[in-house]
């Protein structure tokens, strides 16, 4: 017989096969109850298995095993897919050395254009992103666990005709907390111009302690990012981007939209509307973090990296983000003896970080190749306020501290200011906010 949403079959012969139509959407998940009556000796029982509709050709995952826990990478836009996640695929989640709990429910991947392309890995629509690349992981000499896979977005209904390729690091020297650095490089192939694309990411803790059912949201400043905080145990997890700041953040309880019910129009008008407030009455929340939109050229790459973080009080993650700031800037020197294969940065600049910040903030940037540097900071009227950095540089990730001084020493007032890097093939600038 065929069995549909909210109704019962029955079946008095044993064994019996429980089949999926082919006209099953893939990725969704199913969720059938057995229940056994009229057994005088067991009396009544009943079980429930929730199952994913099949996954996509060429679907893989691998577990990164860091220091402060375990994180499993798939190669179609999520993260951990443990069994009890929105995406149950036999992935260990997001485990905490400590604990061994999952605190990962959901972690997944959105992209939106402004001329109406649409690529979504989250929720009911699991499944869009499409494999291209097996998952790779390298553990390195110094302990740093890196994974990495790549998949696009022909399975959408919209595509914008990308190809993405996803980074997850989990360092070995962690010194606190427990954080994984999620980088994502998104490829044009689509041979023509992608106008005002934003990249989005669902995030969806679950902190077990005492239960997930206990969490508020809190806004990070400068919409840096958010964390959930437990009402019951006072645990924390939360994601700080590592680039610009988030355009907007969008937070969700799901007592009001239900676990899984957030339609196509809801994920698209987080990323294209504007934030709203932290959810602060305890229950099961979670939160869409967005890009600012970009005009990405054929053949153009856009980078979007975010730091995923878990700690026991919120002393702790702040700690734990600057851990994950420092270790995310550093470049690691490769032993080629041990088969690692070495890091080769292209140039750009980082975020300042903290932003905003007080008394002092530290630059990031990343050159190529060795070569002659300058980085400057300029007020908002245009006006030079200080050089610091000028001359030559090595290739690799370079970092400069900022004292909210000006060339005379004096301390300069509150506001926003800018900070511009020129090398021989770019010339790059960024805001950050100083607050006394």
């Amino acid at each position: 017989g065929t069995l549909g949403a909210g109704t019962t079959l029955s079946n008095d012969n044993q064994p019996f096969v429980l089949e999926v139509s082919p006209a099953a959407a893939l990725g969704d998940t199913m969720t059938v109850e057995f229940r056994l009556a009229g057994d005088p000796m067991l009396g009544e029982w009943a079980d429930t298995i929730s199952f994913v509709c099949g996954l996509p050709d060429g679907a893989a995952m691998a577990d990164l095993n860091g220091s402060g826990g375990t994180l499993t990478l798939t190669n179609y836009g999520h993260l951990g897919v443990a069994n009890a996640s929105v995406l149950a695929a036999g992935g260990q989640g997001w485990t905490h050395a400590l604990t061994h709990e999952n605190c990962l429910y959901e972690s997944s991947l959105m992209l939106i254009s402004s001329d109406g392309g649409f690529a979504d890995a989250s929720r009911g629509s699991a499944l869009e992103c499409a494999p291209v690349d097996p998952v790779t992981v390298v553990t390195k000499t110094n302990g740093d666990v890196v994974g990495v896979a790549s998949f696009d977005d022909r399975r959408s209904g919209s595509p914008l005709g990308v190809r993405v390729d996803q980074t997850v690091s989990m360092y070995g020297d962690a010194q606190v907390g427990h954080y994984a650095v999620i980088e994502f490089d998104i490829v044009n192939e689509s041979g023509t111009l992608i106008p005002g694309m934003q990249i989005g990411y669902l995030v969806d803790f679950d902190i077990m302690s005492p239960n997930f059912d206990d969490e508020i949201s809190v806004a990070l400043p400068g919409n840096s990012g958010f964390y959930n905080w437990s009402v019951g145990s006072k645990d924390v997890a939360g994601v700080v981007s590592l680039g610009a700041p988030f355009e907007t953040i969008h937070y969700y309880s799901n007592h009001e939209n239900g676990k899984l019910d957030l339609s196509t129009n809801q994920k698209m008008d987080a990323l294209l509307g504007p934030s709203n407030e932290p959810i602060t009455e305890p229950g099961d929340v979670f939160a869409i973090v967005c890009s600012a939109p970009i005009d990405l050229k054929p053949s153009q790459t856009a980078s979007f990296a975010l730091v995923m973080v878990a700690a026991e009080s919120e002393t702790e993650l702040s700690a734990a983000i600057g851990d994950a700031q420092r270790n995310w800037q550093q470049v690691t020197d490769v032993d080629d003896e041990d088969g690692d294969a070495g890091l080769v940065p292209r140039s750009y600049l980082r975020q300042n970080y903290p932003n905003p910040f007080n008394p002092e903030t530290v630059i990031g940037y990343a050159l190529g190749q060795a070569g002659p540097v300058r980085l400057d900071v300029y007020n908002l009227l245009g006006q030079h306020v200080r050089t610091l950095v000028n001359g030559w540089n090595p290739a690799g990730q370079n970092t400069v501290v900022w004292d909210g001084r000006d060339t005379d020493g004096t301390k300069l007032a509150s506001g926003v200011y800018l900070y511009r890097l020129k090398t021989d093939n770019i010339t790059e600038t960024r805001k950050m906010v100083l607050m006394r």
